[in-house]
């Protein structure tokens, strides 16, 4: 293990501490969330459009446009100057 510089030691201290101890990067893995937005994806992949239809009964609207199920979800370039 290397030494730590002057540089990293007063970040650690100060600021990074803070960014990097937040708890906002752990994430819980949910089976079943996983398993009904796969379910979702099956669906639209055997089923195309016509998979909107369970999709909105089950859960909702935003589900279906979240996940560009929808005919005028494609993706939209930007270049940013």
């Amino acid at each position: 293990m290397k030494p730590e510089s002057n540089l990293e030691k007063t970040l650690k201290g100060t600021f990074l501490q803070r960014v990097v101890g937040v708890s906002e990067f752990r994430v819980q893995f949910r089976l079943g969330t996983f398993l009904k937005f796969m379910i979702y994806h099956l669906l639209f992949f055997y089923f195309s459009i016509a998979a909107n239809i369970p999709i909105v009964l089950i859960d909702s609207w935003q589900a279906v446009l979240n996940m560009a199920f929808w005919l005028n979800s494609k993706n939209k370039v930007f270049f940013f100057s």
